[in-house]
C-alpha cells in the first residue's frame, strides 16, 4: 500500500522537462543526476514515490520525497548534489 505524497511534485515547465529528458539521456553526464531526473520525469508521469524508485534500483521512496520537495523549491538545481562534508 502506498502512502498519499504530503507534498506532491509541482507541474513541470516545459524547460524543465526538457532539461530533465535531456539529463536522462546524457551519456556523460554524473549518474545521480540522471537518476534524479528520471525520478522525477516518473513521479511527473503519473507513478508514486515507491514506483519511482523502483524504477531507478532504489528500494524506498522516502528518497524520492525528499527529492520532490527540493525540486518544488529549487527547481532544476534539485539534481545537483549539495556538498556533504
Amino acid at each position: 500500500m502506498t502512502r498519499i505524497a504530503k507534498r506532491p511534485l509541482r507541474a513541470l515547465t516545459n524547460d524543465e522537462r526538457q532539461s530533465l529528458m535531456k539529463l536522462q539521456a546524457a551519456a556523460t553526464a554524473p549518474a545521480v543526476q540522471v537518476v534524479r531526473a528520471k525520478v522525477l520525469l516518473a513521479v511527473a508521469g503519473g507513478q508514486n514515490y515507491l514506483e519511482a524508485a523502483r524504477g531507478v534500483g532504489r528500494r524506498s521512496g522516502d528518497a524520492v520525497s525528499r527529492l520532490v520537495a527540493r525540486f518544488n523549491e529549487e527547481g532544476l538545481s534539485a539534481v545537483i548534489p549539495r556538498h556533504g562534508g
